[in-house]
C-alpha cells in the first residue's frame, strides 16, 4: 500500500494523520464473515451484520472440508483488520466497524439482495460486494426490480439523505473477454466501480475492460506476483486473495478514511472525489484517452490508481455538489437496420432552458433494445460532443447468442465533467462474422449530472475559521452565524462542534445560496415501486368463444408491500361477442413469490362492492415458494354487473419482514349476456302442504293426505347420468380435463427481460391450447344439451302417466296412449 518505486495508494500518509476509519461502519455483502476472528472481533459490528440465507443476526459462515465461504472473512480483513496486535496485518481502516451480511451461501433471489442492500441505512455508511453474474463472456444479467429500488433508496434516503456508498468490484471474466457493461450490478449510476492493477502497474490476466470502471486498486497478476495478506476462515491468515474482490475492499477502506475527514460527503461527492484523486501514472495500458476536460481515461483501470492522501486531503475541503440531473432524449423508437458500420449522430441540448438542463457531466446511459444475429460480435461506441469516444461493449467471443439486447442500459463515467451540448454519436460496428444481420428498435440517451460549471470551480475552500456551517441539501454550503444550524441530519438551535479529521475547525464555503434546512426522514425497508402493475382481463363466458388476445402479454414485477392493492377498471369486454352482463365464477390467476407465502391474505373486490377473500392466512403454510400460475376461485359475485373498478388486496397478515414480487394477475370472468336480475322470481313454497319431489321430473303438490301408492307399468328406464357423462367424456385422451391438468404444468414466468420472447412463444401455444380446449368443451356442451333434451322428454312422459292415472284410467289405456 506504500511503495517509493512503484505506485502507491498512500495509506500511511493518512494514518500518520490521525485517521483510521473511526466511527465508520462498513458492511460486507458475501458468504458470511468470521466474527470471532481474532483480527475481526474487537471491531466487529453486529447492527451491520446479518443472514439472509438462514434469516438469523448470526453471519458466521458455515464450514466446509474445501472452506468454500472464505470469500467474505478475507475481503473484510482488507477493511477493518485490527491494528498492532501482530496477527496477520492492518486493514487500510483499521478502527472502523465491519459488519457482514450472509447472503451467498444459498439461492440468491433479488428479495435476499435488496434485504441485504437495505440493512440498517441510516447505520451503515458503506457496503462493499465483490461479486456479480457470472464472468462467462456471454452473460447480460443485472439487478431485479427489488434490488434497483434498494440502491435508489440508499442513495436518496441512506446516511441521513447524504447517501449510502456501494462499493463494488468490477469483475474477473478477463480470460473469457468479459464486460462488466454487462453486469447491471458495476454498471449502475448508484455503485462505484473498482478495477485491478498488478504492483507491476499492469492489468491483471482476469481483469475486465469496461466504461462504467471509476477507479483501480490493487491485487496480484500471475500466479508468481505477491497476494493480500488478510483474514482467513479457522482464525487464520492468508496471502493468497487476490482479484477484483480484492480491489474492492481496498477502495472502501480509503473510502472510509475520506468519511472520517468530512462525514458531511454525499454519495455524489464520493464519486467526484474517486474521479479526482485517481492517478493514471506509471499504470500501462493502449487506450489511456485524454477526455473533454483534460483528464486522462482508461477502459482499463478507469480514472487510474486511487490515492489515499488525495482523496483525504481533497475532502476535508471539498463543496459539495449540487443537486443531482437527469436529462432522457429518445433517439430511435423505429426499427433501423444495423449495417457493418452504423453511426446514429443526435444534436442535444441537454435539457437547456428546462430545469433539469446539465451543464456537467457525470454519468451517462445509453437504453438499447435491438436484435443481432452474433451479440458478441457486435462492438457499441458513444463519443460526446468533446470528441471522447468511450467503447460501451467491445466483442465478447463466447457471446454467440442472436437474442441481441432487450432494453439493456450500459454506462460510461469518461465524460465526467464534460459540456454534454452539441452532437452525440452511436456507433454500432460489426467485428465479427460478415453475415451478421441485426435491427436496431430503440436508443435513449441518458444523461446525469449537475446544472453547475464543475470545470470552474476554485481549487477548493480552506479551513480558516471556527464558524458553524449550514448544510443545504440541494446546493453548496454557505457560512452563518445564523439561529439554525446542522449536524449531520440534525437541524439544531446552537452551533454544534464540526471534526474534520480530529480538527476542531469548519469549512468556510465559498459563495452560494442558503435555504432552509429539512429533515430527512429515515427510509422503511419497504420496497415501493411508482408504477402500477398492469392487470390483464380475460373474459370467458362458458361455454361461449374464448376472449379475443388472451394469455397474449406479460405484466412487469412489482413489489407486495405489507398492504398492497391492483385497482383496474373493467368493461367486461363489453361491445365485443363475449360481454357479460351477469356473473357467475370469477378466478384470479397470480403468479408471485413470497416469503412466507400462508402470512399473505389475498382477497378481491367486485364494482358493487362485494369483497371476497380468495385466501386467508394459513399460519402452517411456511413455504416460501409463493403461487406459480396458481388460479382462485370466488362465486360471492353472482349475477353482479362486472363492469367498474375491479380491486384485488395483497396483505401481509405475519411477520413484517416478509417480502415478495407479484408477476402477473389476469381475472378472468364468467357469465352471461343476459340480465339475469330482470329474471322473474321463481315459484315460492308458501304453504305447510308436503311437496313430494320426482328425482325424473319437477315437484308437484300432493296436499296434507298419503296417497295410494300407484304401480306402473313396466317400461324402459331411461338413461342414468352416470350413461350420459360416459357418453359425453368419450375417450379419455379427448377430455377436455385432462388438457387443462397438462397446461397447468407449464412453467412460470421468469421475469427476466431477455427471457421474454421466448415467453411470449409460451403463452401463445397456451392460448391455441385454451381456445383449443374451448372448442371441445363447446363440443362437450352441446352433447350435455342434447341428452338433457331427451331427459326433459322423458320426464314430460312421466308427467301425462302420472295425470292418467289420476283421472282413473287403467294401466293398458295409459300403455297404450303412450304408444
Amino acid at each position: 500500500m506504500n511503495n517509493k518505486v512503484r505506485p502507491d495508494l498512500n495509506v500511511l500518509q493518512v494514518w500518520s494523520q490521525g485517521l483510521s476509519g473511526r466511527g465508520i461502519v462498513i458492511s460486507v455483502l458475501d458468504d458470511g464473515i468470521e466474527k470471532d476472528h481474532p483480527d475481526l472481533w474487537a471491531n466487529y459490528d453486529p447492527l451491520a451484520s446479518y443472514d439472509f440465507n438462514d434469516y438469523d443476526p448470526d453471519p458466521q459462515p458455515r464450514y466446509t472440508p474445501g472452506d468454500e465461504n472464505r470469500h467474505g472473512t478475507r475481503c473484510a480483513g482488507e477493511v477493518a483488520a485490527i491494528a498492532n496486535n501482530g496477527f496477520c496485518g492492518a486493514g487500510v481502516a483499521y478502527n472502523a466497524r465491519i459488519g457482514g451480511v450472509r447472503m451467498l451461501d444459498g439461492t440468491i433471489t433479488d428479495v435476499i439482495e435488496a434485504q441485504s442492500l437495505s440493512l440498517q441505512p441510516q447505520h451503515i455508511h458503506i457496503y462493499s460486494a465483490s461479486w456479480g453474474p457470472e464472468d462467462d463472456g456471454r452473460t447480460v444479467d443485472g439487478p431485479g426490480v427489488l434490488t434497483r429500488e434498494a440502491f435508489r433508496r440508499g442513495v436518496t434516503k441512506g446516511r441521513g439523505g447524504l447517501g449510502t456508498l456501494f462499493v463494488w468490484a468490477s469483475g474477473n471474466g478477463g480470460l473469457h473477454y468479459d464486460n462488466c457493461n454487462c453486469d447491471g450490478y458495476t454498471n449502475s449510476v448508484y455503485t462505484l466501480s473498482v478495477g485491478s492493477t498488478t504492483r507491476e502497474g499492469r492489468a491483471p490476466w482476469y481483469s475486465e475492460a469496461c466504461a462504467s470502471t471509476l477507479t483501480t486498486t490493487y491485487s496480484s497478476g500471475v500466479a508468481t506476483d505477491p497476494q493480500i495478506v488478510t483474514t482467513d476462515l479457522h482464525h487464520r491468515c492468508t496471502d493468497k486473495h487476490t482479484g477484483t474482490s480484492a480491489s474492492a475492499p481496498l477502495a472502501a477502506g480509503m473510502i472510509a478514511l475520506a468519511l472520517e475527514a468530512n462525514p458531511f460527503l454525499t454519495w455524489r461527492d464520493m464519486q467526484h472525489l474517486v474521479v479526482r484523486a485517481s492517478r493514471p501514472a506509471q499504470l500501462q495500458a493502449e487506450d489511456w484517452r485524454t477526455n473533454g476536460v483534460g483528464r486522462q481515461v482508461s477502459h482499463h483501470y478507469g480514472y487510474g490508481l486511487l490515492d489515499a492522501r488525495l482523496l483525504v486531503d481533497m475532502a476535508r475541503t471539498w463543496l459539495p455538489t449540487r443537486r443531482q440531473q437527469k436529462c432522457v432524449i429518445e433517439i430511435v423508437h423505429t426499427p433501423t437496420p444495423i449495417l457493418p458500420l452504423t453511426q446514429v449522430r443526435r444534436n442535444v441540448s441537454a435539457c437547456a432552458g428546462r430545469a433539469n438542463h446539465i451543464r456537467s457531466l457525470e454519468h451517462v446511459q445509453v437504453q438499447l433494445s435491438l436484435s443481432y444475429s452474433r451479440r458478441g460480435d457486435l462492438e457499441i461506441s458513444l463519443t460526446s460532443p468533446m470528441g471522447t469516444r468511450s467503447t460501451l461493449v467491445a466483442i465478447r467471443p463466447l457471446d454467440v447468442s442472436g437474442q441481441g439486447y432487450n432494453n439493456w442500459i450500459f454506462m460510461s463515467t469518461h465524460f465526467w465533467d464534460e459540456d454534454p451540448r452539441g452532437p452525440w454519436t452511436l456507433g454500432l460496428e460489426n467485428k465479427g462474422y460478415y453475415f451478421n444481420t441485426g435491427t436496431l428498435y430503440r436508443y435513449t440517451l441518458l444523461l446525469y449530472g449537475t446544472a453547475e460549471d464543475m470545470t470552474a470551480r476554485p481549487p477548493g475552500p480552506q479551513v480558516t475559521s471556527s464558524a458553524c456551517v449550514q448544510r443545504d441539501t440541494e446546493g453548496p454550503c454557505q457560512e452563518r452565524h445564523g439561529p439554525a444550524h446542522v449536524l449531520g441530519h440534525l437541524r439544531l438551535s446552537y452551533c454544534p462542534p464540526r471534526y474534520f479529521g480530529h480538527t476542531r475547525q469548519a469549512v468556510t464555503a465559498g459563495p452560494g445560496r442558503s435555504r432552509p434546512v429539512r429533515l430527512l426522514e429515515p427510509p422503511r425497508l419497504l420496497l415501493h415501486l411508482p408504477r402500477p402493475l398492469p392487470a390483464h382481463l380475460h373474459c370467458l363466458p362458458p361455454p361461449a368463444r374464448p376472449a379475443e388476445g388472451a394469455l397474449t402479454a406479460r405484466a412487469a414485477p412489482s413489489p407486495i408491500l405489507p398492504l398492497t392493492q391492483v385497482r383496474r377498471n373493467v368493461s367486461a369486454c363489453a361491445g365485443r361477442a363475449n360481454h357479460i352482463r351477469s356473473l357467475e365464477h370469477v378466478q384470479v390467476q397470480l403468479s408471485l413469490s413470497y416469503s412466507r407465502r400462508g402470512d399473505l391474505e389475498i382477497s378481491l373486490t367486485s364494482p358493487m362492492g362485494t369483497r371476497s377473500t380468495l385466501v386467508a392466512i394459513r399460519p402452517l403454510d411456511v413455504s416460501g415458494q409463493g403461487y406459480n400460475n396458481w388460479i382462485f376461485m370466488s362465486t360471492h359475485f353472482w349475477d353482479e354487473d362486472p363492469r367498474g373498478p375491479w380491486t384485488l388486496g395483497l396483505e401481509n397478515k405475519g411477520y413484517y419482514f416478509n417480502t415478495g414480487t407479484l408477476y402477473r394477475y389476469t381475472l378472468l370472468l364468467y357469465g352471461t349476456a343476459e340480465d339475469m336480475t330482470a329474471r322473474p322470481p321463481g315459484p315460492q313454497v308458501t304453504s305447510s302442504a308436503c311437496v313430494q319431489r320426482d328425482t325424473e321430473g319437477p315437484c308437484q303438490g300432493m296436499g296434507s293426505k298419503a296417497k295410494k301408492r300407484v304401480v306402473l307399468p313396466t317400461r324402459p328406464a331411461p338413461p342414468t347420468v352416470e350413461q350420459i357423462l360416459e357418453d359425453v367424456r368419450g375417450a379419455p385422451s379427448e377430455d377436455p380435463v385432462f388438457t387443462a391438468l397438462a397446461l397447468e404444468d407449464s412453467p412460470g414466468l421468469s421475469g427476466r427481460a431477455e427471457d421474454a420472447e421466448a415467453q411470449q412463444q409460451q403463452l401463445y401455444q397456451q392460448s391455441r391450447a385454451y381456445v383449443a380446449m374451448n372448442q371441445r368443451l363447446q363440443q362437450a356442451g352441446d352433447r350435455l344439451e342434447q341428452k338433457r333434451e331427451d331427459l326433459w322428454r322423458a320426464g314430460e312422459g312421466l308427467e301425462r302417466e302420472v295425470r292418467l292415472l289420476k283421472q282413473g284410467a287403467p294401466p293398458g289405456a295409459v300403455a297404450a296412449s303412450l304408444g
